[in-house]
């Protein structure tokens, strides 16, 4: 297996995950809930993920 480059980008850091995980893009695609070529397009860098938002952060606790 490949080691993850230090500097890696959002992209290749999922391409690294899926394929560690043995799985597919249509698998990981399905799961995400896009297509499998939106997916391949983030992978590459030349899409960006949609922005995801997350309450309850660790940084806003009281």
């Amino acid at each position: 297996m490949m080691a993850l480059p230090q500097r890696a980008d959002v992209g290749q850091r999922i391409r690294h995950y899926r394929i560690r995980s043995g799985r597919t893009q249509a698998a990981v695609a399905g799961l995400c809930g896009i297509t499998e070529d939106y997916l391949s397009r983030i992978e590459r860098s030349s899409k960006f993920p949609p922005h995801f938002s997350f309450s309850g952060s660790p940084t806003n606790s009281a």
